[in-house]
């Protein structure tokens, strides 16, 4: 790595440095005359675990030897193992096939759950009015792009008002808003019996109508998914 690891005394000139065990931080430095030594590195300084120096009649190194030795050392510092603690080897073959969930589906970051509407909160009109604003649009289009990645689902649009004003009138807005966003769609090449429409006028608030925040909540249009 180019870094210092720390200083290794022993050596007067080194050759190789190895590490070899990256889990228990153990290196093998090397010398001309062939002296093998093993250190594991500490906190603060190395400890020199083991010392191999070649034969005189054969210049192979003892390797089983030497990482015997540097156990033996090294396992007086290591903690007893907890006792009567399973281990999981391998998992047995059971010989039935494995059963792959399906992924979920989302839109909007929220799970599709079959006949819960999710309420698609950028989709908004004029006030009193059936005219989308201009940042309808993209909500839109992300429920068409949705539609076509996905075209065995159906949905159901509905359109809710607040209570302020004729509750026939609130009836009649929202019938008329939610056919804005069905012909929009349709327009956009999904199939017609794949959509369908409910109004519902200012019969299911969601919030409180006596506050300004609370109508806003409740003048709105929800997507509910009707199969998939």
């Amino acid at each position: 790595t180019g870094l210092l690891v720390s200083n290794l005394g022993g050596h007067s000139r080194i050759v190789r440095l190895s590490r070899f065990s990256p889990a228990e931080e153990i290196i093998a430095t090397g010398s001309y005359d062939g002296t093998i030594r093993i250190w594991k590195k500490e906190e603060r300084e190395s400890d020199l675990l083991a010392t191999v120096t070649p034969k005189e009649s054969d210049n192979q190194l003892n390797t089983k030897e030497m990482l015997t030795e540097v156990a033996k050392k090294d396992d007086k510092k290591k903690p007893e193992p907890e006792k009567n603690k399973p281990i999981l080897l391998a998992t047995p073959d059971t010989g039935k096939p494995e059963i792959k969930k399906e992924p979920k589906i989302t839109f909007n970051e929220e799970e599709i759950v079959i006949g819960k509407p999710i309420p698609l909160k950028a989709i908004e009109f004029q006030q009193s009015s059936y005219v989308l604003v201009q940042g309808a649009y993209l909500e839109l289009d992300k429920l068409v792009k949705f539609l076509k990645d996905n075209p065995k689902i159906d949905i159901e649009i509905s359109g809710h008002t607040d209570n302020v004003g004729n509750a026939n009138k609130n009836l009649t807005l929202s019938e008329r808003r939610v056919s804005t966003v069905k012909f929009y769609i349709l327009g956009k090449g999904i199939e017609s019996k794949r959509l369908q429409t409910k109004a519902y006028g200012g019969t299911v608030p969601i919030a409180d109508n006596s506050t300004e925040a609370g109508r806003k909540l409740n003048r709105r249009v929800e997507v509910t998914f009707l199969k998939m």
